[in-house]
């Protein structure tokens, strides 16, 4: 699931991926189609950087730190990051089929004709995209 939420904190959307397993680099790398070493794969590379790595997975934020202190998932959300109660709702879902749900607060200014969105989901979830 690649869900796009507003922060009311940043002003701007921000995106909420929940994916069954992780996506290699270098299988991302690939589902786009870039040249190994071209200026295009160093882009994608850092996108999956700021995805994979500086991004908060909430999942394992959760288990890790915040599962003494909330009373369940759902209350986290809530109370440590102020999502709405129809974004909660729908994280709350994946909790239990996903290994990682990610929070991706930096979205390159190409995701805000939702051009960004398709490419985001053709290469971290191309399954889906053949479902549509």
């Amino acid at each position: 699931m690649i869900m796009a939420i507003y922060s009311r904190r940043h002003q701007r959307d921000e995106y909420i991926i929940s994916l069954e397993s992780t996506v290699p680099e270098s299988v991302c790398l690939q589902r786009a189609g870039v040249r190994p070493g071209s200026y295009a794969a160093s882009l994608v590379s850092r996108w999956y950087e700021q995805i994979f790595i500086d991004s908060l997975n909430l999942k394992d934020d959760f288990d890790r730190f915040y599962k003494i202190e909330y009373s369940n998932f759902a209350v986290y959300l809530h109370k440590r990051h102020l999502f709405s109660c129809d974004d909660i709702a729908q994280i709350e879902k994946e909790y239990l089929r996903s290994k990682v749900i990610i929070h991706y607060t930096q979205p390159a200014s190409f995701f805000e004709d939702g051009i960004g969105e398709d490419l985001l989901q053709a290469i971290l979830e191309p399954e889906k995209c053949h479902e549509n």
